[in-house]
């Protein structure tokens, strides 16, 4: 997307770098037309894949905040993305056998003040049945959180909306009305929400498995 030498600038740096104000500024300038065409492109196929791929989820949703005016800095966190699905270009979800369940189990977290810019917070969230993963989403919130406990408490309202809504759609299936809503709160999360699908609750839902064959 040109910005060759911008690129290699950043890219050659940690994760935990933070440019400095002269840096910052060369990441907010706008890409050009051609180059932000290309960036929406990218980013609208990020959120149809992120339809089955919960671990894509925080990443699509980012992406898709710079698509009315894509930046170089966008560029540089797309680019970030497609390097992590070169080296997991698939996710296999998993529906292992089990009794007949009854019950919807929701989780959920926050990260607080997560966007450097606006100081906005994410919400992150599941929906399990047994161990088959029925729902998952990520989400910034509309409201600025002035402490971190605003932060979970908009997360399990976000949670509580979702299984509502998919107990309503399941009125007719083999669940009943007894669901039960858990907030979550991973012991080594300090990011984004899409880290805690990394914990126990999903591990025995969703695996990465690029060698996996389709049938």
């Amino acid at each position: 997307m040109g910005h060759g030498k911008l690129q290699t600038s950043y890219e050659s740096r940690s994760s935990h770098w933070k440019p400095n104000e002269i840096e910052r500024g060369e990441q907010e300038k706008e890409l050009d037309k051609r180059e932000a065409t290309v960036y929406r492109r990218a980013a609208a196929r990020l959120i149809y894949m992120s339809l089955d791929r919960a671990d894509l989820s925080y990443a699509s949703k980012e992406a898709s905040r710079g698509m009315s005016r894509p930046t170089v800095g966008d560029s540089i966190r797309l680019k970030r993305i497609l390097r992590y699905l070169r080296g997991s270009p698939r996710v296999v979800n998993q529906f292992v056998w089990q009794e007949p369940q009854d019950k919807i189990f929701g989780y959920s977290d926050s990260d607080w003040a997560g966007c450097t810019k606006t100081r906005k917070s994410s919400s992150g969230g599941c929906m399990l049945m047994g161990k088959h993963l029925l729902a998952q989403w990520s989400s910034t919130q509309t409201v600025i959180a002035l402490s971190s406990a605003e932060a979970e408490l908009n997360a399990i309202v976000k949670m509580f909306s979702e299984t509502i809504g998919l107990k309503h759609s399941e009125r007719h299936g083999s669940c009943n009305d007894r669901s039960h809503i858990y907030r979550q709160q991973c012991k080594q999360w300090h990011g984004a929400p899409c880290r805690m699908w990394k914990g126990e609750a999903l591990r025995n839902a969703t695996t990465v498995d690029p060698g996996v064959r389709q049938q």
